[in-house]
């Protein structure tokens, strides 16, 4: 009735629901690490807490919230039994399941189509990590240097 099944919209909330815990788990043990003292530094200095948060304590944790954000697209951009399972139509399928259907609409299994629809499939990912590839290098470096 909520129209959830076979859609993007019911894959994209069950993907919430799996990767909020899990995000939420690893952002705590991040923000933990911040000393507290830095943020009631912050208050003395006259910030209220929301700047406190946007001026010190979020540009600490960059490092985490983008490891956290890595470990999330690797895991949903892998994913293969949640679409397969829950969605049936072949025009929603993602790539994931879309590979499969390309060897299943054949006799027999094309090995080189194959292999190209999985360079296909890689080739946004690769591209985003091309293009982000400076901020990535300055977030890791962040969380290396002291000071």
């Amino acid at each position: 009735r909520l129209g959830l099944l076979d859609s993007h919209i019911g894959l994209i909330l069950v993907y919430i629901a799996i990767q909020v815990p899990f995000s939420t788990w690893i952002l705590k043990g991040f923000f933990d690490s911040i000393p507290i003292e830095l943020e009631e530094a912050a208050k003395i200095d006259g910030c209220t807490r929301l700047q406190a948060l946007l001026r010190v304590v979020l540009p600490l944790s960059l490092t985490g919230i983008a490891a956290t954000l890595i470990f999330i697209a690797m895991n949903s951009w892998g994913q293969f039994i949640l679409p397969f399972l829950l969605i049936s139509k072949d025009s929603l399928a993602p790539v994931s399941v879309g590979i499969l259907l390309i060897q299943g609409s054949y006799q027999q299994i094309s090995t080189h189509l194959i292999a190209a629809a999985s360079v296909l499939a890689m080739l946004p990912a690769v591209v985003l990590v091309l293009v982000l590839q400076k901020f990535i290098i300055k977030v890791l470096m962040a969380g290396a240097l002291k000071g």
